[in-house]
């Protein structure tokens, strides 16, 4: 018997199966252009939007449809495009993705409150990115029955995509 312990999110108790997220971890290099990059970013958006649109909770469509919105921020396109300057397939745009969201990441906890809670949301849009052009799907999780759902961090996304009446 296992014992886990952490941040319960729905009320009740609940027995049933367990179902893990895990972040997804890219060692490999990504190549990709700019173009691809600014493609991925689009995907990634259009992505949020749509599970915004089957969220159940008001909460989770307005934090989906602002990370679908930061993802398509002219200012963050722009800081890509400095780091990817020319239309060629750089070798590996892990950091320079990177360091573009660290820059909008840097601001929002500088802002603090409200602002420095945003920052998950940029994490989760860079790694959504890089994930896309490594050509990695997100995992999905179908809950059929009451389910106990475990992460280290419960994205606003993975939190929609779940069926809260079996979470």
């Amino acid at each position: 018997m296992h014992s886990l312990t952490g941040i319960g999110v729905s009320p009740g108790v609940v027995v049933g199966p367990i179902y893990k997220i895990e972040k997804v971890v890219i060692n490999q290099p990504v190549t990709a252009s700019p173009r691809e990059i600014y493609a991925a970013l689009t995907a990634v958006a259009e992505d949020l939007d749509y599970r915004a649109l089957n969220a159940e909770l008001e909460i989770a469509r307005e934090v989906l449809q602002a990370q679908a919105m930061i993802a398509q921020d002219p200012a963050l396109v722009e800081a890509i495009g400095a780091r990817f300057p020319d239309d060629i397939q750089y070798p590996d745009v892990r950091s320079g993705v990177t360091d573009a969201f660290s820059g909008f990441r840097r601001a929002l906890e500088s802002l603090g409150g409200y602002f420095a809670e945003r920052v998950s949301d940029l994490d989760e849009i860079c790694e959504r990115t890089l994930a896309y052009l490594a050509g990695i799907d997100a995992p999905t999780i179908v809950l059929s029955t009451p389910s106990i759902v475990i992460a280290e961090d419960l994205t606003p996304a993975d939190t929609a995509a779940l069926d809260l009446n079996f979470a």
